[in-house]
């Protein structure tokens, strides 16, 4: 358990003085500590004990500073990590958007030219239609002037 005194007051051990005993088992704060040492003290030991327990305090802090930049780095590479997978989904998105938007315009290009061939074939079967009653007629007609020419 740990046990720390505080005395507010003047330096002449007047009896205005006011103390405060702490006897909790928590391990003290690097800023309790720091306002520990600022304040007037009886004794040079106790503030020698103070910044004998800021300065381990201190390099523990320090310690976990380490731990914790190793750990922002883990998380950041991760994050780079995250954000590249990201940016290549995204490229691959990408990709397959446009290529699909090519097959779509490859297609319509291919059924307007569909319908294009099918209405020349229509246009032709008409024409060839239109050729063979006209033949038709030009046969009939032939047919008759030989019959007129035979007969006469």
């Amino acid at each position: 358990m740990a046990r720390y005194q505080f005395s507010y007051g003047d330096d002449d051990d007047s009896s205005s003085e006011i103390e405060h005993t702490c006897t909790c088992t928590c391990t003290p704060t690097l800023r309790l500590l720091l306002l520990q040492t600022t304040l007037l003290t009886e004794s040079n030991s106790d503030q020698t004990a103070r910044l004998l327990a800021l300065h381990t305090l201190y390099r523990e802090s320090r310690d976990e500073r380490k731990a914790n930049t190793a750990s922002l780095q883990k998380l950041t590479h991760a994050l780079e990590k995250i954000t590249d997978s990201i940016t290549w989904y995204q490229e691959l998105i990408d990709t397959q958007e446009r290529e699909i938007s090519e097959a779509e315009t490859n297609r319509q290009e291919v059924e307007t030219a569909r319908k294009e061939a099918e209405k020349k074939s229509q246009e032709m079967e008409e024409k060839m239609r239109n050729l063979e009653r006209e033949m038709e007629q030009w046969r009939i007609l032939w047919e008759e002037s030989e019959r007129g020419a035979g007969g006469l």
